[in-house]
């Protein structure tokens, strides 16, 4: 049947419908099916490139046309926290301070902040603090550095510390200025490379975005010294620490024109400020039916060995989520591949009509709802018919976070798959229903490189249906790697409703084993892999937590599953067969689920078969939030005094909404909260500390909207603690304002000292105004 379309339609929605055509007719051939699973496009071995001309050759190619409806990570890697215990997970403790909780024992990831006992290492406000915390009652700063330059816009993303070797690592993104084109206004048709061929392409913006490694000898950290710069171009999205050996990931895209060189299209490298190197071709990866123009570039410097020559590859293919074990790094991408070619005619009879209506709308009356027959139908068109469960406001779930705008979880599910439509939509509402219509189709293409000290190499790729939520989806153990995707929409309640799969694919990245079909139309929250086993956790209305054995790769098998309220969206190992869940309380209303107050659980998973959940703690009401959720570095964990804590905005509903059982809360405390845990007795809340000058009391009631901080215009951002830290019986908290010392034991504030530029504004174009040269404050 041909879907009627209403006679006022927007511009937009007709271009919306026309270049979805285009996109389906763009890959008529479909994906290439993969002899693994029949289904899946092929993942084919690296080609390195013979010369430039080989690279460029594939870029002109790329650039022509493709059949990749949209490429990317679905959600960038910024979230979520060992092969072992709870101590392992935390990057290896050390009974004098709190390190950088990570994913993986032995791989360090960078942070906003580091200590070594007796000093902090601080990014905030676009520039490196260092702090004296050997006295905790009077800390001091030692330095206070930033790195603007005139021609330079250079600002830290996050830090490495080695301890034993007495390394700082300031990874900086920077936006180096260009010159402006030279010569003659290009003609019709030409481009700045045919003016000005020694300036790199570039279309919007008059720089070059770089990544860089600066590495400072500490050995006195009031007198940092740069010993090393390692600069790669492309847009910074991950790093890692293994030993003395930091590993880069950047992005770098090219803007092909015909005229334009290797240099300026292809990857480069430099060291301690010299000439840009490119990498040579045979360090260029590329995919035989790769279909991108931008290039993952993998470096690797050596951190003490300052005579070894950094090492780097690339890979022509996208990526942003990393995951990295002490031998191999791994870079993911989602690929959206178009429908095949048996919807073209279902759209080609939507466009149709969109084309009917709009003409009825230029000819109709005022309201746009004109019945007269259209001078090219000759014939009347009803209003528009659609099935009212499935709106075009109803967006698909692909970021996994399963949450509407208006704090539903989930849309209300149908209760059979959808048939003949139904209903009618108002003229505002356009939107053409296709029945079984089915969706883009998802894959994430994997990047595997290995590492070997301060080197690294291309080895292999792999794909596997559905995307990631993030990098605890994945893992790799014995030589295997085992990833958790989701496929298709959530919001669906037919054959192309969401699925859940774990897969495990061998040395070569082939799938030897996996387990498919999990929980229907619900989606990922979180993941962990621990040893032989994995955790995952998945919501609509409820949670479901599946254990999963991976101890025989080739079959993995569901173990036992447990159903409870809310969704845990961060999963970390605490102590033997315990594992918590940080994540969101939630209600089921009818077939609809929306989320409330932050949730503490605590899983008892010595029987895989029957995960029990022993104990839990609600922290505020609808609205409530925390860092950790999103990000495992924000999370705190003390093992050997046995706590651990994070940085919560608290939300309490006023006591005038209470009837309402999913009403917001208000915004009224902002701090950084303190825990423990015991096996008996549960969750115990020790405190919070504030770096608010007068926080409010976030254990008080409130009466009505409009009495919290922010409301009242009292919140301040600078003063949102980012991150804490233990050193010794002290608990250090970190916020663009200030670094506060309280006790561990009660709380008490020892310390505050100010951030100096806390508000001194960075923006482009900052360096026209007299940002000086970079500098190491006295």
């Amino acid at each position: 049947m041909r879907t009627r379309w209403p006679a006022s339609i927007p511009l937009t929605a007709l271009l919306a419908v026309i270049l979805l055509l285009s996109l389906v007719l763009a890959s008529c051939a479909g994906p290439t099916p993969d002899p693994n699973t029949g289904k899946t496009p092929s993942a084919i071995d690296l080609v390195k490139g013979k010369d430039y001309s080989t690279v460029l050759a594939r870029l002109k190619k790329n650039a022509t046309g493709s059949n990749i409806f949209w490429r990317g990570d679905i959600r960038n890697d910024a979230m979520g926290a060992p092969e072992a215990a709870a101590d392992a997970a935390t990057g290896g403790q050390k009974t004098s301070h709190s390190t950088t909780n990570v994913q993986v024992a032995g791989v360090d990831e960078a942070d906003l902040v580091k200590t070594d006992g007796s000093f902090l290492y601080i990014v905030a406000n676009s520039r490196l603090y260092i702090v004296d915390v050997r006295i905790p009652s009077a800390p001091v700063i030692v330095a206070d550095m930033t790195f603007m330059s005139e021609t330079k816009y250079a600002y830290p993303m996050e830090i490495f510390l080695d301890e034993d070797a007495g390394r700082l690592v300031v990874v900086m993104q920077s936006q180096e200025i260009l010159p402006a084109p030279t010569g003659t206004a290009p003609e019709d048709g030409q481009s700045d490379a045919a003016i000005a061929p020694d300036i790199a392409p570039r279309y919007y913006y008059y720089y070059m975005s770089n990544t860089e490694l600066l590495v400072f000898d500490v050995a006195d950290p009031a007198k940092p010294e740069v010993i090393r710069q390692y600069e790669q171009q492309g847009n910074y999205v991950a790093t890692r620490r293994i030993g003395t050996a930091v590993y880069l990931v950047t992005s770098r895209y090219a803007y092909y024109e015909p005229e334009a060189s290797a240099e300026q299209l292809l990857p480069s490298v430099r060291e301690d400020g010299g000439e840009w190197t490119l990498l040579p071709p045979d360090r260029i990866g590329m995919l035989p039916n790769g279909e991108v123009n931008s290039f993952l570039v993998v470096g690797a410097i050596d951190t003490v060995d300052l005579d070894r020559e950094a090492d780097a590859e690339a890979v022509l293919g996208s990526g942003y989520t990393v995951y990295a074990s002490t031998n191999a790094l791994y870079i993911v991408a989602s690929r959206w591949v178009a429908p095949a070619v048996d919807v073209v005619k279902d759209l080609s009879d939507a466009v149709g009509d969109v084309v009917d209506g709009i003409r009825d709308a230029i000819g109709g009356s005022d309201s746009g709802t004109s019945t007269e027959p259209s001078a090219g139908s000759g014939e009347a068109v009803p209003p528009e018919e659609t099935n009212p469960d499935v709106t075009a406001e109803t967006p698909p779930d692909e970021g996994g976070s399963g949450e509407s705008p208006d704090g539903t979880v989930e849309e209300k599910p149908d209760e059979k798959p959808i048939e003949e439509p139904t209903g009618e939509v108002e003229p505002s509402e356009p939107f053409v229903l296709i029945e079984n219509y089915p969706p883009v189709e998802i894959y994430t293409d994997i990047y595997r490189f290995r590492l070997d000290g301060a080197s690294v190499t291309a080895d292999g790729t792999g794909v596997v249906p559905g995307y990631i939520l993030n990098q605890f989806s994945m893992d790799e153990q014995d030589g295997y790697f085992r990833i958790a995707t989701t496929s298709g929409e959530s919001w669906r309640n037919d054959q192309f409703t969401s699925l859940n799969h774990l897969y495990v694919l061998d040395k070569d990245l082939k799938v030897v084993g996996k387990v498919e079909g999990l929980a229907a139309r619900e989606t990922i929250k979180s993941v962990r892999f621990i040893g032989n086993r994995a955790y995952l956790v998945t919501f609509r209305t409820t949670d479901p937590l599946f254990v999963i054995d991976l101890e025989v790769p080739a079959e993995p098998k569901v173990l036992g599953e447990l159903k409870i309220p809310g969704y845990s969206e961060y999963l970390h190992p605490y102590g033997e067969n315990l594992l918590m869940g940080i994540g969101k309380d939630a209600v089921a209303i009818g077939d609809n689920a929306f989320y409330l107050g932050l949730k503490l659980s605590m899983f008892d998973v010595s029987d895989p078969a029957n995960p029990v959940e022993l104990h839990t703690l609600i922290i505020g009401d609808r609205g409530t939030q925390s860092e950790v959720t999103w990000n495992h570095k924000a999370f705190l964990v003390d093992s050997e005094n046995g706590l651990f804590g994070m940085p919560i905005q608290y939300c309490r509903v006023p006591e005038s909404a209470r009837q309402d059982p999913i009403a917001y809360g208000e915004l009224i405390y902002n701090g950084f909260f303190l825990f423990d845990y015991d096996a008996s007795a549960g969750f115990k809340l020790l405190g919070s500390v504030s770096h608010d000058k007068e926080p409010m009391d976030w254990t008080k009631p409130i009466d009505n909207y409009g009495e919290g901080v922010y409301n009242k215009g009292d919140f301040d951002w600078y003063a949102q603690i980012f991150r804490g830290v233990t050193v010794g019986d002290n608990l250090m908290t970190v916020s663009n304002r200030a670094v506060m010392v309280n006790r561990l034991d009660n709380l008490e504030t020892l310390s505050r000292i100010e951030l100096p530029n806390a508000e001194q504004p960075y923006y482009y174009g900052a360096v026209d105004k007299g940002i000086p040269e970079p500098a190491i404050a006295d």
